[in-house]
């Protein structure tokens, strides 16, 4: 079954690269296109697409605002954000609004077409520009899980994680808590243990998904 694709852009160059990018593809069926916002809401009101390539930067509704709206009214619809906005602020407020993937607009159509499949499949999809860069992601969470799954950690412990997912470095976090560098680091490493995650994106996922950080 093909997964069907709705594009929201106010750039008719860009409509109709996507357009053309998606074309070639088997597994996709580009169902509708939208110019603006307030056309994008009316046209969800008749149908519903898999996946919906988003623009943040729309002339009358703002991108978030529409993933925000679109979450709350169609959960079932996988917004994937195309966007030339490559600051990590960006990234986290529209992952905490609801989107699965956000790409940049200089990505290319494997890259495009992987995204779709992958939110399409329930995964997140962050653009490569962003590995390696110190954020905070509000993950999407499928479901509650048992408190028996929480790890035990201490105050200190939250404290340290609560700070990495506000999207603070060590250093930051080191003068914010009067206490050294090296503590930082240790509190990161027991984190990462009692987790069982590898990195800081994961350990903040995981604390949303279990409760410890709002």
């Amino acid at each position: 079954m093909k997964i069907k694709v709705t594009i929201v852009d106010d750039h008719t160059i860009v409509l109709n690269g996507l357009r053309k990018m998606l074309s070639g593809k088997t597994d996709i069926e580009l169902l509708s296109v939208y110019n603006s916002g307030d056309a994008l809401l009316n046209g969800l009101r008749r149908q519903q697409p898999d996946v919906l390539i988003l623009d943040l930067e729309m002339p009358d509704i703002k991108g978030a605002d529409l993933a925000r709206m679109i979450t709350r009214q169609y959960p079932e619809v996988a917004i994937l954000v195309l966007t030339n906005m490559n600051q990590p602020y960006y990234l986290n407020l529209l992952l905490r609004h609801g989107a699965k993937g956000y790409l940049l607009k200089n990505t290319d159509m494997q890259t495009l077409h992987d995204a779709i499949v992958s939110i399409h499949q329930g995964q997140c999809y962050i653009d490569s520009y962003f590995e390696g860069q110190d954020i905070s992601l509000a993950m999407p969470d499928g479901g509650e899980q048992k408190k028996r799954n929480t790890p035990l950690i201490t105050k200190r412990e939250t404290e340290v994680l609560e700070l990495i997912a506000e999207g603070l470095t060590s250093n930051e976090i080191a003068k914010k808590l009067f206490i050294a560098l090296s503590t930082v680091e240790n509190h990161r490493i027991n984190l990462f243990m009692k987790f069982d995650v590898k990195n800081a994106i994961m350990l903040v996922r995981k604390g949303l998904q279990l409760g410890i950080i709002k």
